[in-house]
């Protein structure tokens, strides 16, 4: 009986041997390691360099011996192969992932090959599948792009080769037409084991001789991987501008300094180690110094048709009337809206020329700039304001206004649709008046004027100033009235905004962090960084989203938001800040929705406290 009782249940037994299979089989899942070759293209030009790649993933920590591939009609441009290597820690689990790069050139065209290769992981043997490409003549490939995705071989003369870190200024074009535009990328490069972040400019600069204007960066474009000169760099942008040359010759744009901050993985402490230790760093500030970026402006064509006022770009018109049909006298406006990418700011307005039956009153001129493009785009909307004199039925001309595309290299001229307008009532004069006046101030037909005999003094009611004292304080009560609703509806806007912002924020951290649980922590960072910064632009009313991190804080101050909370969001973003460059997350996600929560949590509170005092 007593052995019984201390017997242990069936279920129980296969719980406990169920436990035990996992336990014995979570160690292999866990060491498994994948081994695989690729190359940068498969279809190549005679005059290029190929990029072949043998990566390593897995959890593994002793590289033995290392055999290249053997190669059939092409040349190794160096002996042995660039190695780079970094480590991740997901879900408590570390993974490696070891790259090794060789570049070839081929020896001519048809098809080349690449062999097995051979490399030893922790004493085991692992092996590729060989690959094949065509060689084709180099002028039957397309010119590279400057800025491609994918590994690339881009060697580059100028390269500090005692530099794992640098800047560099990449125009789109070194040559241009006077107006035309020039994107100039600033890309940060740094090579496996340097972590940059908070970068600043760090001294004055000009571009003489450039109409400039920012672009806004994508924080999602992230970084690619680069060969320069048998080297692999990480490359990022970190700045762009848009460049519009406005006299010929040569012109430049200064050197820029930019400090940054930089973060250096130490190698272990084995000197026979190929690998870093991500956890043994030290933290730096440095100043890098992109140099000067050289540009030929060259004049347009000639040729240009008469309605050319040095637009270069590509552009569409779009002429639109208010109304087709008026009375004399009566304003018309039409717009005339040019859209596409150039320089916006400078374009001007087309010259109508319209029948003398209309008053015609100086252009006024509205724009919209697009900086988050890719290219500086937008629109600018001329308004004309016409008013007829006379009465019938007009026919105006269509509007013409001509371009330079930089592209086709030849010059294009918009023209709208006639316009038909119905004019009603008679002939009517009118007074003398300068067009530059307003355009909302027209003056119209004078009417008829004749004598009548001055009016008798009435009773006491009937004078003017005795309404006029009366009236006065009952406007000022009536005024007063208005302000307070006003103030009020300010007041439940205020309110109906921080309940609103508190949720989406919310929904913006558990997107971000769905960014994180897939394996894509930069977009992540970027997602936190934009929530964070939507949400303070929404409750505080400012737009924290351009601000730099003092200026949010005096922000976050004015406010009245607690010190402890204000150190607690700027730190938060300046993660966030990082995020794109991090290896990976700083903090477990748990961890960073719970501290954004009661971050968000506590601005509100605090916020809503200083605004209903």
């Amino acid at each position: 009986m007593a052995n019984d009782e201390r017997r242990v249940p069936s279920g129980w037994r296969r719980l406990i041997g169920l436990i035990a299979l996992v336990m014995w089989l979570a160690p292999m899942a866990v060491a498994q390691v994948t081994v695989h070759a690729y190359v940068d293209k498969t279809t190549m030009g005679d005059g290029e360099v190929l990029l072949y790649t043998v990566e390593a993933s897995g959890d593994f920590r002793d590289l033995g011996r290392i055999t290249s591939p053997k190669t059939r009609g092409l040349t190794a441009v160096q002996t042995s192969p660039i190695q780079s290597w970094d480590v991740s820690i997901r879900n408590g689990q570390t993974r490696q992932r070891l790259r090794l790069q060789w570049q070839f050139r081929p020896m001519g065209t048809g098809t080349v090959s690449l062999g097995e290769s051979t490399l030893r992981l922790d004493g085991r043997a692992y092996t590729t599948a060989p690959i094949t490409v065509q060689v084709i003549p180099q002028s039957q490939r397309p010119s590279s792009a400057l800025w491609s995705t994918g590994p690339t071989a881009s060697p580059r003369p100028d390269l500090d080769q005692a530099s794992d870190i640098f800047i560099r200024a990449e125009p789109s074009s070194d040559v241009a037409w006077l107006g035309e535009q020039v994107v100039v990328d600033y890309v940060l490069y740094f090579e496996a084991g340097v972590h940059p972040r908070n970068s600043r400019i760090a001294s004055a600069w000009d571009a003489d001789g450039f109409w400039r204007e920012e672009l806004n960066l994508d924080r999602f474009l992230g970084s690619r991987t680069v060969v320069l000169d048998g080297r692999t760099f990480e490359a990022a942008p970190i700045k762009r501008l848009a460049i519009f040359p406005t006299r010929t010759g040569t012109l430049a744009v200064d050197s820029l300094d930019i400090e940054i901050d930089v973060l250096r993985a130490m190698r272990s402490r084995d000197p026979g180690s190929l690998f870093r230790n991500p956890f043994s760093s030290r933290f730096e500030r440095e100043t890098l110094t992109a140099p000067r970026v050289a540009v030929e402006a060259r004049p347009p064509p000639p040729g240009a048709p008469p309605s050319f006022n040095g637009a270069v770009g590509q552009f569409g018109l779009a002429v639109q009337a208010d109304r087709h049909s008026v009375d004399v006298g009566e304003p018309i406006r039409v717009t005339a809206t040019l859209s596409g990418t150039g320089n916006i700011a400078t374009l001007e307005a087309p010259d109508w020329q319209i029948p003398t039956a209309f008053e015609q009153y100086p252009a006024r001129a509205s724009e919209r700039i697009n900086r988050h493009a890719e290219r500086l785009r937008g629109e600018k909307t001329f308004t004309f304001t016409l008013v007829p004199r006379s009465g019938g039925s007009f026919v105006l001309p269509p509007l013409e206004w001509s371009y330079f595309e930089p592209e086709a290299e030849t010059y294009r001229t918009l023209r709208s649709d006639s316009l038909r307008l119905q004019v009603v009532g008679p002939a009517a004069p009118l007074a003398e008046a300068s067009p530059s006046a307003s355009s909302d101030a027209f003056i119209g037909p004078l009417e008829t004027a004749t004598w009548q005999r001055a009016r008798e003094a009435g009773p006491l009611w009937n004078q003017p100033w005795v309404w006029v004292g009366f009236g006065l304080p009952a406007l000022a009560l009536l005024g007063l009235v208005v302000v307070r609703r006003l103030r009020d509806r300010d007041d439940d806007t205020a309110a109906a905004r921080s309940l609103r912002a508190f949720p989406e924020a919310q929904r913006g951290l558990e997107t971000a962090v769905a960014h994180l649980d897939a394996g894509e922590s930069r977009v992540f960072y970027a997602a936190l960084d934009r929530t964070l910064r939507l949400f303070l632009t929404d409750r505080l009313g400012s737009p924290a989203h351009s601000l730099a991190l003092p200026d949010l804080d005096t922000l976050l101050a004015e406010r009245g938001v607690a010190n402890e909370t204000r150190d607690a969001a700027l730190q938060l973003l300046r993660e966030s800040d990082a995020g794109p460059f991090a290896p990976r997350p700083q903090a477990p996600p748990a961890d960073i929705l719970d501290r954004a929560t009661r971050l968000m949590a506590a601005i509100n509170d605090e916020a809503i406290a200083v605004e209903t005092d």
